[in-house]
């Protein structure tokens, strides 16, 4: 392919190529999901564990760790000793951008997060909740590949070695991390890859155990994750929301007239899309 286009188009549709797979595969646990009532965290994490593994398993065969492939790799952005960043970083953000739009500017976001807050409710609106499921799945899906196709093409061939069997979980952890919103999700990971890139350079610079540098950086995105429980800690006072009276029935009607309903596609795994609820939706 990369000999008839040129190296940007060639690029583009490589890229193109993995949001299309992955929109199609992720649409199987969103069938499931849609016509048995299979619980899409259990078959999505399932084939988070078939999908690498098989291609791992392809490339090995093919002989293809060996060499590089004729696409052209994406552009690096930052290229330092101990941080290496390519432009997949520029895509990333925006398609948060662009799903954040989705989810909370069009009909079709609306959809979404009445489906994942209640399919009950979702139908009683007139909404489809197991074509909206397969949806959202599907989008859900399209992102991953995208972002896998970015890894696999960046600057330090993802193809190569072997695949990380942890990475749905992550995704699943991030997301919740983040609020399960769009922005929030972009700021955990973030965080992670600080946390996670900072613990491997000091391992290599200062000799320190990265035992005891995951069970830092672990101690510390719990904390994030519980700011109740760094308050009482530290003694400081309840949150303005919580300190308000009447917050709980607000938030509480507004749960109930869709204004905190959830489903974020970009919640990394595909099955994180149709039960994710957005806290902060305008």
């Amino acid at each position: 392919m990369a000999g008839y286009l040129p190296p940007l188009l060639a690029l583009a549709v490589a890229v193109a190529g993995g949001a299309v797979a992955g929109g199609a595969y992720a649409f199987v646990p969103g069938f499931l999901k849609a016509r048995t009532g299979a619980h899409e965290v259990i078959t999505t994490l399932m084939l988070n564990g078939i999908a690498p593994n098989l291609a791992f398993l392809i490339v090995a065969a093919t002989g293809l760790p060996g060499r590089r492939p004729a696409v052209p790799p994406v552009p690096t952005l930052v290229d330092l000793p101990m941080v290496r960043v390519d432009y997949g970083l520029v895509v990333a953000l925006a398609m948060a951008a662009v799903v954040s739009w989705l989810l909370f500017r069009t009909s079709l976001g609306f959809e979404l997060r009445a489906t994942g807050w209640s399919r009950t409710a979702a139908r009683a609106a007139g909404i489809r909740p197991g074509r909206t499921t397969m949806l959202a799945m599907a989008l859900s899906g399209g992102l991953v590949g995208m972002g896998s196709a970015l890894f696999g093409l960046g600057p330090a061939w993802g193809v190569s070695g072997s695949p990380a069997n942890d990475m749905g979980y992550l995704a699943i952890g991030l997301a919740l991390l983040g609020g399960r919103r769009p922005s929030g999700v972009v700021l955990a990971a973030l965080l992670y890859g600080a946390l996670t890139n900072g613990a491997e350079s000091m391992v290599v610079v200062t000799g320190t155990p990265l035992a005891l540098l995951t069970v830092i950086a672990a101690l510390a995105i719990m904390f994030v994750a519980a700011p109740d429980l760094t308050r009482s800690i530290w003694r400081l006072g309840p949150t303005p929301s919580a300190a308000t009276p009447g917050a709980a029935t607000g938030a509480h009607t507004g749960a109930a007239t869709g204004a905190d309903m959830p489903a974020s596609p970009v919640a990394a795994t595909p099955g994180a899309a149709t039960r994710s609820a957005d806290r902060d939706s305008p």
